[in-house]
């Protein structure tokens, strides 16, 4: 274990996906967990441990998949015969719906928890966690985070954001590094349409504020900068674990990107750009092989950064 310096606490299930032209295409790795430490994986350039419950039924061959992209699956644990496994319909609009196999008190008995941390870790660089504001992770957290060293990000849970419950997210944003969220979740939560004042909400409470805008890009922000991004170009098949992928990719590259004084904003960006755009690119999550790590620094490299005083953001009704 003295290789890994990433962790990423987050589900990992099997997906069956029925296209809108009525094609199956069943046994995909996925998971918010499983794309966020691929994310961590190529933004890192080292070795990620996954944790999350599984089944006794966990394919071969997407543990392979991890392990090949750089993600260590020895930290999946087994709770129960069956991994847990998502269906998701798409429809001719573009919709879609998702359910799980086995119901959803199935799905919570295989949540991640800090027990599943493998023995001998030394210090962390990054930890990523997709939780909500009242999961049990968060009497571990803090204190991993803490006696680790690691960069803390959260992936809020979409639950969480709702405006009745903004103080309760404040409250935990105490212990966090980095807040990642999407346009929908920050403006529910923060009851307004105008981001710029989410940001200055938020920002009261965590020191660096991740922002995914969908088709218009992402920006991450601390009290005093904005950084600003596009898409990189790839063609969207499916955009499901982009979020995750990106945020992944965030924390995975946000250590060299800071020395004692600063983070440079616009590279952990970049990385986090290029991990969403390979994500969506195909139905399930890459194949990390070399020639895709290859591109995704290629990727990292095209996409233009801007960095800017963070009250230069202007109209944050059209964000």
């Amino acid at each position: 274990m003295d290789n890994i310096r990433q962790v990423a606490f987050g589900h990992v299930v099997i997906d069956d996906i029925v296209l809108a032209d009525g094609r199956e295409l069943t046994g995909l790795l996925g998971g918010a967990g499983a794309y966020a430490a691929l994310g961590q994986a190529m933004g890192s350039g080292r070795r990620v441990a996954l944790l999350s419950g599984i089944g006794a039924d966990f394919p071969t061959e997407a543990a392979t998949h991890l392990r090949a992209a750089g993600v260590d699956p020895d930290a999946l644990t087994v709770l129960d015969e069956h991994t847990p496994r998502t269906r998701i319909r798409y429809f001719p609009d573009g919709e879609r719906e998702e359910s799980p196999a086995y119901g959803l008190t199935h799905f919570v008995a295989l949540d991640p928890s800090a027990a599943m941390l493998p023995q001998g870790l030394g210090d962390l660089s990054g930890i990523y966690a997709f939780a909500s504001v009242e999961d049990p992770l968060w009497q571990d957290l803090p204190d991993l985070a803490r006696t680790s060293g690691a960069t803390l990000l959260w992936e809020i849970h979409a639950d969480s954001c709702a405006p009745g419950r903004f103080d309760e997210v404040a409250a935990r944003l105490a212990d966090v590094d980095i807040l990642s969220l999407n346009r929908a979740e920050a403006r529910n939560l923060c009851g307004s349409t105008d981001l710029t004042v989410c940001l200055s909400r938020l920002l009261e409470h965590v020191g660096v504020l991740a922002l995914r805008l969908g088709s218009d890009g992402a920006l991450v922000a601390t009290r005093t900068l904005v950084a600003r991004a596009r898409p990189a170009a790839r063609a969207v098949i499916d955009p499901t674990g982009a979020g995750n992928a990106f945020s992944g990719a965030l924390v995975g590259a946000w250590p060299a990107a800071t020395t004692e004084e600063e983070t440079d904003l616009r590279s952990p960006l970049a990385a986090a750009m290029a991990a969403a755009a390979l994500t969506i690119a195909q139905y399930g999550p890459p194949p990390v092989t070399e020639s895709v790590r290859a591109d995704f620094r290629a990727l990292a490299r095209s996409v233009e950064v801007a960095l800017a005083p963070l009250d230069s953001l202007q109209n944050g009704t059209q964000l």
